[in-house]
Order: C-alpha cells, then sequence, then structure tokens
C-alpha cells in the first residue's frame, strides 16, 4: 500500500520534533499543508525552498525576501521585478553581477546617470555612451566613444574589415556631432572626416581655422564650388598650391593646374596639365625644369620644333628618336650618324643609299649581325647595292642570304627574281631556273618569268618542258583532276635521312633540302590521293594556312603536300624530347616548372589563336623540351579526325586528351586548345595515370585532384588547371590571355628549386620591390629568405647594388638582418637573406596595449644600437619605418632591407616616387636632397614616437599632405599623450625629429644609451 496523507504528517511531525526541519517541510507538503511546510523552512532557516513555496502560494514579494536572503540575488531580482518592486530589483541584479539586466531597469525607471555608470562598468560602452551623451554629459559620452574606436581599429582578429569600418563611421559620427555641439570644431573635424561626413568635418575645419583641410575634404565631397569660393575669399597664397592645382584639375582648369603645380616645385605634374590643356610648348618647358629630357623632346617633337627636340633626344641618349626628328627637319647626314649611334644600321643605310654614298652604305650594312631582326632587308639591300656595282657573285649571295630558311611564298617573289636574274646575268641559267619555276607555281604572271623559263628551257629534256608549262597552268598527265593539289613527289626536294619514329597518324623522318641543305622534320599521312582525294585536299589546305604562322614556342611548319604515297608536311627539325619522355625518365616537374611550362604554352596559343588557328592536337607527346629547356609545340594545328586515325599509332593518349565537344562531334574553338592545356598541366603535376578518362572532367574541374594526392597541388594550379576542364566550354577562360593573366607573379611556388639550391617553401609576404619567400638552402641545409627584385635594373644600378649588398654584409649585429648575397636565375633577382620567424612592428604593437615604458624602451634601444653599428660603417638605411622592423620570436627587434633601399632609389621602384614612406621620410629625404645617417635618425625618432605613443607622428590618407606636416610641422608631444614617459625620452624624441638635420642627436648609439638607462628602470610617477 502507498503512504496516505497521515503518514505524511506523523512523518512530518516526527522530522520538527527531531529538528529535521528540511524533511519535515517536505513531507509537510507532500500532506498538502503548505503553510506547515513554510513554517517548517523557516524555523529552520532553509529560505531557497521557503522561496519556491512562496512561489507555489502566490506570494512574490515575500519570495523576493526569501531568494535574497538565500544568497539567490539573481531569482531574487526577478521576483522583484515581477512584483514592480524595480529598485530592489535592480540592486539584486547588480549584486549577482548582471550589471546589464541591472542597467536596463534602472533606464526603465528613468535613472540615466546611474545606468550609464552600470553599462560602462559592465562592458557596455556604446550603451552607456549613448545615455551620457542623450542626458547632459557629453564628456562622458566622447571619452567612452573615443575608446570604442581605438578598441574597434584594433580589433583585426574578430571584426571583417567592412564591419570594422562601419562600426568606426558610426562611432565617429556620434563623437564627431558631441563635439561639434559642445563648440569644440577643432576636435569634432577629424572625427566627422572619419565617418564620411565630408562637408560637416570640412565646415568644422574652416570654423576651426584649418581651410586647407577644408579645401581638401570639399573637393572629396564633391563641392568643387564651394571649395573655389573658399580660396577666392581666403586668397590663393593660403593655400598649399598642390591642393590648388588639384582643384583646377577638377574644375576642367588645366593650364591653371599647371601653374600652381609648377608653383609647388611639382613640373612632373605640370606637365601633364599642360598637355591636357593643348599648351604643349609650356608643357615641354616643365618637362625642362623637371630634367625630363626625353618627355620634353616628346613635346618639342608634338609642337613640330624638329632640332629641338632633336638635341634634348640626343643628350637624354636617345639617338634612335633623336634621328627620326632630324629627317623631319631635313638633315639627312646628321640623322643618319643617330641612326648609327644608335645601332639601327639599317636606317642610316638607307638614307646613305639615298644621298649615293654607297661604298659607306655597304660599310655600315655589314655591321648588321645575321641574326638581327632586319639582318634579311639589310642583305636585300646590300645585294641590291652589288647589282649595281656589277658584282653579281656578292649580290647573289646577298639574295640568297635573305632566302635562307624561308618557303617561297608571295612576299618572297620578288627576292626570288632578283636572285634569278642575278645568276642569269652571271651565267648561271640553270640555277636560275627553279627559282623561276617556283615563282611560277605561285605566280604565273609575275614580271616575265614565263619568257624566262622558257627562253632557259630550251634544250631540256621534254619531261622537264612539260613539268615548266604545267606550272603556267597547261594540263599536266600527273594533276589530279578531282581537286587533289598536284602531285609533288617529297623526294624532289627532300632527302630521308632517317626514321624518327611513328606518331598519331603516320611514320616522322630526319630529312635534307636538297637545294639548301637544311635539316627538316617529315611527317607522313599515308592517305591514297586515289581512294582519299577528299581528305587529303583538306589536309594540305590546312598546312598552308599554317606555313606562315610564327611563334618562338611553335615548330615552324616548312611545307605542304602530296604525291602517290600521301599527304606530307615538312617541319624544321629540333633536337630534343617531348614532354611525355622527359616526364617518364625524370620524373614529374616542380610546380614552378609547371606554371613556366603552361605559361609558354598558353603564349603560342594566344598568337595562334590571334591568326586564327588552332592547335587542336595540344598533348604530352606533342610538346617537345630541347636541351636549351625551349619549350616547343610539334605539328600545331596538324590533327587528324578522331575517323580518320583508327588504328594508328598514338589512339590512346589522344582520346584521353579529346575535348567533351569533340567526342560531341561539336566545332572546336580556342577553349577546346585550353583544354588541353588544361591536361597536359594535370599529366605535369599528378602524371598520366591521373588522366581523366574522355569525357569525365565536371563542372569546377571536380574529381581532379584525389584525395589524397600523390602530391599536393597548389591552389593557384589547381584553380587554373580545374578551370581549363571544365566540361562546359563556357566555363572555361574565355582566351589564353585571361588564363596568363592568373600567372602573373607565380613563378616561384612552393617546391620550386630556384639556382639548383634554394627550395621555395612558401610565400611570407610582399613589399614595394617584390615577394618575400621563405626557402630552404639544399646546401647548408637551413632557412632562409628570398626577396625578389621586380622592375628594370640597368648595369650600372645593379654594378651598385652588388656594391650595397656587399656592404650591408659587413653588418652582424644582433637587430640587424643578415643579407648573405645577391643571385640572378633565369629572369629572376633576388637577395638571400637570413629567415627569421616573428611579426612586424606594427601587429607586434596591435596586438597588445600600450607597452610599458622599460620594454618600449628596451625595443626602441635594440633599434638605436643596430641602426648606430650600420652608420659606423658608413652605411645609410634609407627607409627605415614599422614595416622594416621585425620582432622575432625572443622578442627582440631586427632591422630589414639594410642595402636595398640605395637601389631602389636608383630606378627600381616606381618611377618619379621618392624611395621611403611618405609617414616615415626626413625632410631632406622629401625634397631629393642628399641623405645621410641624419636621415635615418629622424625615420628613428618617428619609430620610436609610435612605440612609445601607440600613435604615428603625422598621418593622412593624401601621401602629399603628410610630405608637407613632414616638411612644416611638429608632431604633439609624445609626453601629451604618455604621461608617464621621461622628460628625457620627450626631449630626445622631439630632438631627433628637428627638421635641420644639424640640430639632430650626434648618432643612433647616443639614442641608444639613453634609451638603455630607462630599459631596466621601475615606471617613473606619471606626471600630473
Amino acid at each position: 500500500m502507498f503512504p496516505g496523507v497521515s503518514d505524511f504528517l506523523k512523518k512530518a511531525r516526527k522530522a520538527e520534533r527531531a529538528g529535521d526541519y528540511s524533511t519535515a517541510g517536505d513531507f509537510y507538503s507532500l500532506a498538502g499543508e503548505p503553510l506547515r511546510a513554510l513554517a517548517a523552512y523557516q524555523k529552520g532557516g532553509l529560505h531557497e525552498p521557503a522561496a519556491r513555496l512562496h512561489v507555489e502560494l502566490g506570494d512574490i514579494s515575500a519570495a523576493a525576501d526569501a531568494y535574497m536572503k538565500a544568497g539567490e540575488f539573481r531569482s531574487a531580482g526577478e521576483m522583484y521585478l515581477k512584483s514592480d518592486q524595480q529598485e530592489k530589483a535592480w540592486r539584486m541584479y547588480k549584486r549577482a553581477g548582471d550589471l546589464r539586466q541591472a542597467a536596463e531597469i534602472l533606464e526603465k525607471t528613468g535613472k540615466h546617470a546611474e545606468a550609464a555608470a552600470l553599462y560602462e562598468q559592465a562592458g557596455l560602452r556604446e550603451q552607456a555612451a549613448r545615455l551620457y551623451a542623450s542626458h547632459a554629459r557629453p564628456a562622458d559620452a566622447i571619452r567612452l566613444l573615443e575608446a570604442l574606436i581605438q578598441e574597434t581599429e584594433a580589433d583585426r582578429l574578430n571584426l571583417e574589415s567592412a564591419e570594422r569600418a562601419q562600426r568606426v563611421r558610426r562611432f565617429s559620427e556620434a563623437c564627431g556631432k558631441l563635439y561639434a555641439k559642445a563648440g569644440n570644431l577643432k576636435a569634432a573635424a577629424p572625427h566627422l572626416e572619419r565617418a564620411g561626413l565630408l562637408q560637416e568635418a570640412a565646415r568644422a575645419y574652416r570654423e576651426s581655422g584649418d581651410r586647407t583641410r577644408a579645401v581638401d575634404l570639399l573637393m572629396r565631397a564633391g563641392l568643387e564650388q564651394e571649395a573655389a569660393s573658399l580660396v577666392e575669399g581666403q586668397g590663393t597664397g593660403a593655400f598649399d598650391p598642390r591642393l590648388l592645382a588639384e582643384l583646377s584639375l577638377k574644375r576642367g582648369e588645366h593650364a591653371q593646374a599647371g601653374e600652381h603645380y609648377l608653383h609647388a616645385g611639382d613640373p612632373g605634374l605640370a606637365v601633364e596639365c599642360f598637355e591636357r590643356a593643348g599648351m604643349v610648348v609650356r608643357a615641354a618647358e616643365a618637362a625642362l625644369a623637371a630634367r625630363d629630357l626625353a618627355g620634353a623632346a616628346r613635346l618639342f617633337r608634338a609642337g613640330e620644333d624638329w632640332r629641338r627636340a632633336a638635341d634634348l633626344y640626343r643628350q637624354a641618349g636617345l639617338p634612335a628618336e633623336a634621328a627620326d626628328c632630324l629627317v623631319r627637319a631635313g638633315d639627312a647626314p646628321a640623322a643618319a650618324e643617330c641612326h648609327l649611334a644608335a645601332g639601327e644600321f639599317l636606317k642610316a643605310a638607307r638614307i646613305l643609299f639615298g644621298r649615293g654614298e654607297l661604298d659607306r652604305c655597304i660599310e655600315v650594312l655589314q655591321k648588321i649581325p645575321r641574326d638581327a631582326d632586319d639582318a634579311e632587308d639589310g642583305c636585300l639591300l646590300l645585294g641590291q647595292i652589288f647589282e649595281e656595282k656589277s658584282l653579281l657573285t656578292l649580290a647573289a649571295d646577298c639574295y640568297g642570304r635573305a632566302l635562307a630558311g624561308r618557303t617561297p611564298e608571295p612576299a618572297t617573289l620578288p627576292v626570288l627574281y632578283r636572285l634569278g636574274r642575278v645568276l642569269e646575268k652571271s651565267g648561271r641559267g640553270d640555277q636560275a631556273r627553279p627559282l623561276y619555276e617556283q615563282i611560277a607555281t605561285i605566280d604565273f604572271k609575275f614580271e616575265d618569268v614565263a619568257a624566262r623559263i622558257g627562253r632557259l628551257a630550251a634544250g631540256v629534256p621534254a619531261v622537264a618542258a612539260r613539268r615548266a608549262a604545267g606550272a603556267a597552268g597547261s594540263t599536266l598527265e600527273d594533276e589530279d583532276t578531282s581537286g587533289l593539289p598536284a602531285l609533288r613527289p617529297l623526294e624532289e626536294t627532300y632527302e630521308k635521312l632517317a626514321a624518327l619514329g611513328q606518331v598519331k597518324g603516320g611514320p616522322v623522318f630526319l630529312g635534307r633540302e636538297r637545294s639548301g641543305g637544311r635539316q627538316v622534320r617529315i611527317r607522313r599521312l599515308p592517305l591514297a590521293p586515289d581512294r582519299d582525294a577528299t581528305k587529303a585536299v583538306r589536309l594540305v589546305q590546312e598546312g598552308k594556312r599554317l606555313i606562315g604562322l610564327r611563334h618562338p614556342a611553335i615548330v615552324p611548319l616548312l611545307d605542304v603536300g602530296v604525291d602517290p604515297n600521301g599527304v606530307y608536311y615538312v617541319h624544321e627539325h629540333r633536337e630534343g624530347k617531348t614532354l611525355e619522355e622527359v616526364m617518364r625518365e625524370a620524373g614529374l616537374p616542380d610546380f614552378g616548372t609547371v606554371v613556366s611550362l603552361l605559361s609558354r604554352l598558353a603564349e603560342a596559343l594566344d598568337c595562334a589563336h590571334a591568326e586564327g588557328a588552332l592547335c587542336r592536337n595540344l598533348r604530352s607527346d606533342t610538346v617537345l623540351i630541347t636541351p636549351q629547356r625551349e619549350v616547343l609545340i610539334l605539328d600545331f594545328g596538324l590533327a587528324l579526325r578522331l575517323t580518320e586515325s583508327a588504328g594508328s599509332a598514338g589512339d590512346e593518349i589522344a582520346l584521353r586528351y579529346a575535348p567533351p565537344e569533340l567526342l560531341l562531334r561539336e566545332r572546336l574553338d580556342v577553349r577546346s586548345d585550353l583544354y588541353c592545356l588544361g591536361l597536359v598541366g594535370l599529366e605535369a603535376c599528378l602524371g598520366a595515370a591521373h588522366l581523366p578518362a574522355p569525357g569525365t572532367t565536371g563542372p569546377r574541374g571536380a574529381a581532379l585532384f584525389p584525395e589524397p594526392a600523390p602530391r599536393p597541388v597548389p591552389a593557384l594550379l589547381r584553380r587554373v588547371i580545374g578551370r581549363c576542364l571544365e566540361r562546359d566550354r563556357n566555363q572555361r577562360y574565355p582566351a589564353a590571355r585571361d588564363l596568363l593573366a592568373e600567372f602573373q607573379g607565380a613563378q616561384l611556388l612552393p617546391g620550386a628549386i630556384v639556382a639548383n639550391r634554394y627550395e621555395v617553401v612558401r610565400e611570407a609576404g610582399r613589399g614595394g620591390m617584390g615577394e618575400v619567400y621563405e626557402a630552404r638552402d639544399l646546401v647548408l641545409d637551413e632557412r632562409v629568405a628570398l626577396k625578389t627584385i621586380s622592375g628594370a635594373l640597368d648595369e650600372p644600378a645593379q654594378k651598385r647594388f652588388i656594391n650595397e649588398i656587399k656592404l650591408a654584409r659587413k653588418i652582424t649585429h644582433p637587430n640587424v638582418v643578415r643579407v648573405f648575397t645577391f643571385e640572378q636565375w633565369r629572369d629572376l633577382r633576388f637577395i638571400v637573406m637570413e629567415y627569421i620567424e616573428g611579426q612586424g612592428l606594427t601587429q607586434w604593437l596591435r596586438k597588445r596595449a600600450l607597452p610599458p615604458l622599460a620594454e618600449a624602451a628596451r625595443v626602441g634601444c635594440a633599434i638605436a644600437e643596430g641602426l648606430g653599428q650600420a652608420h659606423a660603417l658608413g652605411i645609410v638605411h634609407r627607409d627605415i619605418k614599422p614595416e622594416n622592423i621585425v620582432i622575432d620570436a625572443a622578442g627582440s627587434p631586427r632591422i630589414l632591407d639594410f642595402g636595398i633601399a640605395r637601389v631602389a632609389d636608383s630606378g627600381v621602384t616606381q618611377a618619379g616616387l621618392a624611395i621611403g614612406s611618405p609617414k616615415y621620410m626626413a625632410p631632406e629625404q622629401a625634397e631629393g636632397k642628399p641623405v645621410d645617417a641624419r636621415s635615418d635618425l629622424y625615420s628613428l625618432g618617428l619609430v620610436l614616437y609610435l612605440v612609445f605613443t601607440g600613435k604615428e607622428a603625422f598621418t593622412g590618407t593624401d601621401p602629399r599632405v603628410v610630405l608637407m606636416q613632414q616638411l612644416h610641422k611638429m608632431p604633439e608631444p609624445p609626453r601629451s599623450i604618455r604621461h608617464d614617459l621621461p622628460e628625457a625620452v620627450d626631449r630626445m624624441i622631439l630632438r631627433l625629429l628637428a627638421k635641420n638635420p644639424a640640430e639632430r642627436p650626434r648618432s643612433a648609439a647616443e639614442v641608444g644609451a639613453l634609451l638603455a638607462s630607462f630599459a631596466a628602470a621601475p615606471a617613473p610617477v606619471p606626471a600630473r
């Protein structure tokens, strides 16, 4: 039986007599006696169960009191809130540590000041600032908003850039409006600017006296007329002329802008303005002021002042351009001398030829190198001169050299004709006749070749006569009347030397031209002309369209023909092995080589596609790698259809390389070639075993790279190859040039071996001069950093650079990153230096609050000491800034890039820009004056300002505005920002930032010694 009420009451009384009030209360509750249970709980001091019982009885106020006595403050707060006792409720929530809930209750009850204080105490500064702002405590609101701005800007880990910017704009807008309302427009202006309220910020700047900044913001806001009115009201002398120039440009007043730029000492920008205004002469004068001789010459040339342009071109070391101007000026002798100075021998020779100076002309023409682009034209002109001088043997030799390696075509007929005439004149008609016949087969009506053939054919056997007549258009006994081209036996023109093997469709032979002796590659397609006439016609026609295609990565097609044994193609012979053979023998290439390979092939495809030619058979067995590591495409454009090659060698790989549209019998296009290029890349990355079965590629190259893969393919190659191999051709790259754009700057991928010594591990960063890679020195088995040098570097600049590297190697200070050597590999120049595991100074500062004084002094002292050793060796850095300082794993600062700034100053960086960061550039450096160790000390002062205060001394988004500050403005004393900064350090930083180099400290060692005294010192008492 179950216990009844009487049993519960007995147990309750028994427990109560025994002093067990908890059990007594529980049994009274079970017996349905809540009041007696409540009395038992209260008698035993059991407030929490008493509170729950009060809730059941509906006495919320009593429950709240009981919860409070039990220490359950949150529950007490909830009960007080339910019983509408807000005062007690918020106090309970406060005691429970729920400050937000307490503040919300206070806010609802109208106690805004107390609510704001609790919000702030809870870390909810935005809510606190809102209440302070709306209830007459703007100073407190501003204080919190500025803290929120600083905190948001520093929070790069938890906030996306867009969200971070949005929050900063919101806080800045509120802060700016509070400052403005309080009448502090000077403080309001930068906040309004940061919030994007440019017009309001401009007015604040104007009212606070900073009219230059006001004009700048009005222009950025598109309010040029208001900006102009402000300038006119104040007078142009009160403004930076560069700012006035920009205002004039926005208003379309280019001539006025040019004058302002000249006044600002920036004639380079003035040139562009005067040009746009159509003032060519004024632009040329500005270019002269900028010491841009070539630019001034170009402008005088545009103004048809030929003599002055030529003179400036010569001064600028541009004799070729000077020659063109002198030709227009009618000074042919001087023009010829300029062409000679420029190495343009053919142009000089043509001028001399026109003047009748034939002997001098011969002398000049014989200086043209045989591999020069204009060597052929030079040979022609030289042959013409020798012909006029009746030196027929020499003339024939020149014409023959001009024709060497060229297939007869309409463009070569005049030269063939001249050569034939010279040979005929010199009594070698037997050699002239075949040339005339070649001309006749292309253009029978050319000049008088028919008559010359007839005359030279007299006494020749009948079969040869018939062949000559056939060339003139009569019916030939060996001509195919079905439309097949005239049969031309291969052996008449070429001699077979050796078999090279089989390719898709037929055999390949090594051959030799019977006339010139040049070695060629002959490919035969065994199509019987009588049975396969249609195919033969198509193949010959397609081949003829490719004869003129030229690109360094395409083996040229020289000839195509048909004879009783089938169609034959004749290419240049190039030594080498196919990519398929190379990978089978040496293994897969590194990924850097794969990028180079695909880039070279894509360049060839881009050229061919522009000429309307498709490759159609790009595969690993049609890519030739020469002993010189050149990449060439074999049999470009000569692809049999699938139905024409059944049973021939290479069927399997041809099918594996077939684009989906080919299998669907659709027309091929440039994207079909890119599909094949993707397969070449896939095979080079993973091997032939991983080529997909025909037609199995999917969207975005799905399943192309298996997991686990034979080796991890870099994301760049996965992306490029995957897009090439899209089944839907509309999803592939539209053109080869779009693929090439993906590979810009990707020569060094992980796994690449550079200079046979350095294995690239990863890209570690990018800078103004190039990329930085972490690499492993395979010789010494240690980590190094490779810093690439982009941009042009002429021979004098390179010599200076190497000398700087030699000097930099002398620096052995522990706070300077060691420089090892300067190397060249392919077209790449790079510096090998010590690899440092660490983070940039800016990043190091961002990840912590303002560093303690002793730590900041330690970091500053180490930087100064490293700089001091370099200066003692006579080495100036020229670009000291946070980006060139790394904090290593031990917390020590290391200075980067000694020996690099000078070469950047010599032209590696973008033309027209001074080396260095505007925010850390010494005034003399900004003005283009000579720099020395004192310039580094100025930059060091700016770095120390940042380290000790957490703020940059000079700020702004416009580099020109920042440079003007460097030239004319002293920053706020660091001690006014960081009050615990010792006066001695404050004075030292301000001395370092003196505009006059003579007023700066004597050396970096002096700076280091001062900072060392504070590096281990106890924190001073903050200044009041």
